[in-house]
């Protein structure tokens, strides 16, 4: 498969009582492309600061970031959140007062990639895809059970037409049949749509049926599935 996302001596700091707390610590890895990732580690291991990086909502201290071969400092932070990667939060931060399909089509807008003509109709089957039917389609998302809100923020980060998805605990407030639910969702994205697909968890059932998992710890990513440092 090839590379879509390259770090490259990635350093993460901060000052902590006075002292400087080193989060990462000339971090490189390599993520592939139609492949879905788990991020593990302790808390406070920076395992939301990596994923905040990765996605561009902070900066490194030091290192680069590469996106199918582009420094991401020269495709320029904005353009690279805007066009070329999608979030799913914990939260689902999805707009209250939008219905489910209206929420998938504020994202079609705020992209400039290429995109079909009827949003309506694609956001509509982007939700059925992911077990929104119709009716529900055009309900509040605050009527929605969290597991289908869950599923529209899914839907929402998909329909950018983007390659590259993170999802920052993505189940932590959902049951554990729920939950199974959102990973076969996962699967899907990166085994059927070609999606690379990198979650931040703490859930060992996530990461179990993810294809690759990498443990953060100490500033360094390890390869769980090897044990050995992917650099």
């Amino acid at each position: 498969m090839s590379e879509i996302l390259k770090l490259d001596n990635i350093c993460y700091s901060y000052i902590d009582g006075g002292y400087e707390r080193q989060i990462l610590k000339n971090l490189s890895y390599s993520f592939e492309a139609g492949t879905f990732y788990t991020i593990l580690g302790a808390s406070g291991s920076g395992k939301t600061t990596l994923l905040s990086i990765l996605a561009g909502l902070d900066s490194a201290k030091s290192g680069d970031i590469f996106f199918e071969g582009r420094n991401v400092k020269e495709i320029g932070l904005y353009k690279y959140r805007r066009n070329m990667i999608s979030i799913v939060f914990q939260q689902y931060n999805l707009i209250p007062y939008l219905t489910a399909v209206e929420n998938v089509m504020v994202a079609m807008a705020e992209t400039d990639n290429d995109l079909p003509k009827d949003k309506k109709a694609v956001a509509y089957n982007l939700l059925e895809k992911f077990g929104i039917v119709k009716t529900k389609a055009d309900r509040l998302v605050s009527q929605l059970s969290g597991g289908e809100q869950q599923r529209v923020s899914i839907a929402r980060a998909l329909a950018s037409n983007v390659n590259l998805i993170f999802a920052d605990e993505p189940t932590g407030n959902l049951d554990t049949a729920t939950e199974k639910e959102i990973i076969t969702v996962f699967e899907e994205l990166a085994h059927e749509f070609g999606k690379t697909v990198i979650v931040v968890t703490h859930s060992e059932a996530v990461s179990k049926l993810s294809d690759h998992r990498v443990f953060l710890k100490n500033g360094i990513l390890t390869d769980l599935d090897d044990q050995s440092d992917n650099k």
